[in-house]
């Protein structure tokens, strides 16, 4: 089978290659969303700022329900039909506030979309997994990653621009989807390794995960209700602490996800030197990074600590996405491993606007940046957890080596 799939890479054109990575430029249209919040929040003054940030964690939170459907669906359904499909929803989703008024529309748009990130976002790293193996496989990844966070921040650039004259047009945006769906189904190439699956494995009923990987998605969905406070809390710290505008909240946005594809280009890099500590060093540059907007009143330090954060974010995508694939018991149930690492993400996501001002009233925390402090104290704790883990073990690489 490795064989097989070793030989079919060969025969895929850079168009293919192409193709296969640009279902990363689905999974960031949030940051459409996102450098806008705080516009939103001015026409909608009678609705609580803890709401107004739900726009951007409905999403997460549709991304728990339909992540797993979408894992279940790629033993069935080669992944480019699975993500073509899902694009409807996100553009239909995206482009409903453009033509409907009321937070009400706006929460239900939120909804729609999230049913098309849910299903998307897990097949982004899921199809370069089968696709592609060895070092050729951790280099894509990482490309992946890093090309999708440079489209990421060209949405972001666009949405800070364009939301200056109406927040509005920033959800116009979301019609980005088209050209990229089209491009998915004319030249993504078909995952062989999941139609075999649904040929001969699905009637088998079988262990498909581990109890290791349950706990890294313990670990994981703590990690990014942490994580997520970058984009939930930066338009308005920006905004309501005096620092800059929309546009420049759009701008720090940008820096980040620029910061994320320089390290996705660099990962295989990276992890040939770090190897089973790459994570470790994830955890703590997302820690520094959050550690400095905490405690940043002026926007060049907005960027220093978006450079931090988005390096480590770059490297966490990839690193964590493998790990978690690793995890499966066989390598055809790797979707279905990363399909419930994406929905830990989600449920983390969607629950930390929720969680964290709960834990800042317990530990009597009344900073008006509660969440960020929060974050990097918990980052620093998962860089020593894992550091300890990975030494006394060897990690989930050496274990899904054995």
């Amino acid at each position: 089978m490795e064989e097989k799939n070793m030989n079919q890479q060969q025969q895929y054109s850079m168009l293919n290659i192409i193709a296969a990575i640009s279902v990363s430029g689905l999974i960031y249209l949030g940051n459409f969303v996102s450098p806008v919040i705080s516009s939103i929040s001015a026409t909608y003054p009678d609705v609580s700022e803890s709401t107004i940030k739900m726009l951007t964690t409905i999403p997460s939170l549709m991304m728990v329900i339909m992540s797993l459907v979408s894992g279940g669906l790629t033993s069935r359904y080669p992944i480019k039909k699975i993500v073509v499909f899902a694009s409807f929803f996100s553009l239909v989703g995206g482009v409903m506030p453009v033509f409907l008024d009321g937070f009400a529309f706006l929460i239900v748009s939120r909804v729609i979309f999230g049913i098309g990130h849910g299903l998307i976002f897990p097949m982004a790293s899921a199809i370069v997994n089968q696709l592609f193996t060895g070092k050729q496989r951790d280099r894509l990844m990482g490309i992946r990653a890093g090309v999708g966070a440079l489209i990421g921040a060209a949405y972001s650039s666009i949405a800070g621009v364009v939301g200056l004259i109406n927040w509005r047009y920033s959800f116009a945006c979301t019609a980005v989807v088209i050209p990229i769906a089209l491009l998915i189904a004319w030249k993504c190439p078909e995952n062989e390794l999941s139609k075999n699956t649904a040929k001969t494995g699905s009637a088998v009923k079988e262990k498909k995960l581990t109890t290791l990987t349950y706990v890294i998605y313990a670990g994981l969905f703590v990690f990014n209700m942490l994580m997520v406070t970058f984009m939930t809390n930066l338009s308005l710290v920006i905004s309501r602490d005096g620092i800059g505008t929309v546009a420049q909240a759009g701008t720090v946005s940008s820096v980040y996800t620029v910061s994320a594809f320089v390290a996705g280009v660099i990962f295989s890099t990276v992890k040939s030197k770090f190897k089973r500590f790459t994570s470790p060093l994830a955890f703590g540059l997302v820690g520094l990074g959050l550690a400095i907007l905490f405690f940043s009143n002026s926007l060049p330090l907005f960027y220093v600590g978006a450079i931090f954060y988005g390096l480590g974010f770059g490297f966490y995508n990839p690193q964590l996405t493998m790990v978690a694939a690793q995890t499966a018991t066989k390598p055809i149930y790797a979707p279905i491993a990363i399909a419930g690492y994406t929905s830990c993400v989600g449920i983390g996501q969607f629950l930390a606007s929720i969680i964290l001002p709960q834990v800042a009233k317990i530990l009597n925390i009344t900073s008006t940046r509660s969440d960020w402090l929060i974050s990097f104290v918990g980052c620093a704790i998962a860089v020593v957890i894992s550091t300890a883990y990975i030494i006394a073990t060897g990690g989930a690489e050496k274990k899904a080596k054995n």
